[in-house]
């Protein structure tokens, strides 16, 4: 485990997969959505899609396949799948509990950065019951760049009033690793059952859920 190089302040979230069981969604979404198609959802598909904006993600479909559908088809018939999914699939990730306490505890500031819209991330949060307990969200409608790049992180580091070093980044995906990586944050990976297999060099340590008691270990860090 490598410790922060500095005391941390503040607190930033991805959001699907990390707060939200909704790479579980997606799976279903994109297996039903290519399945219509005459086509598959593997596994490099979808990794090369997750955690990019939905916009990139729909590209990297429509290209892989030779699809003939404009991007603007694909997000209107995913989104009417993924809520239709979400009513019996959406749940909160393991830990997520333990880790809002523990932050209510220490009286840390958390931020969600996103790769969803903004519509998207406030009805995911009402849905989880955690609309009020984070501070504020970055989606891609806030951004000119989403991860990889490190703007979305830039941003949230701005808007706690912190230097990118004094905030926590937790990612669930190798793209949004690398973003807080980029960023400068210290970012450690909480993989699921769909990103498991992903490269997360740069990141601080690979937690197995966010109740690791590594994230407590490092949010207590005070400098030598």
């Amino acid at each position: 485990m490598q410790l922060p190089s500095q005391p941390l302040r503040a607190v930033t979230l991805d959001l699907d997969g990390t707060l939200a069981s909704s790479e579980d969604v997606y799976f279903n979404v994109g297996h039903a959505t290519l399945n219509r198609r005459g086509k598959t959802f593997d596994d490099d598909l979808r990794n090369a899609m997750m955690g990019r904006p939905a916009t990139a993600a729909l590209q990297v479909m429509i290209d892989w396949h030779g699809l003939n559908d404009s991007v603007e088809t694909l997000a209107a018939e995913s989104e009417q799948l993924f809520w239709r999914f979400a009513q019996d699939d959406l749940k909160r990730m393991p830990g997520v509990d333990q880790l809002f306490d523990l932050l209510d505890e220490r009286e840390l500031p958390r931020g969600i950065a996103t790769s969803g819209g903004r519509r998207y991330a406030e009805r995911i949060l009402e849905l989880l019951g955690l609309a009020g307990r984070v501070a504020f969200a970055i989606t891609a409608d806030d951004v000119r760049q989403g991860k990889p790049h490190p703007e979305p992180y830039l941003q949230a580091a701005a808007k706690h009033g912190v230097d990118a070093a004094e905030m926590l980044v937790i990612e669930d995906s190798a793209v949004g690793s690398q973003a807080g990586v980029a960023a400068g944050a210290y970012t450690i990976a909480t993989p699921n059952a769909h990103t498991a297999g992903h490269d997360f060099t740069g990141v601080a340590f690979v937690a197995h859920t966010l109740a690791d008691p590594r994230i407590a270990q490092a949010l207590a860090f005070r400098g030598a």
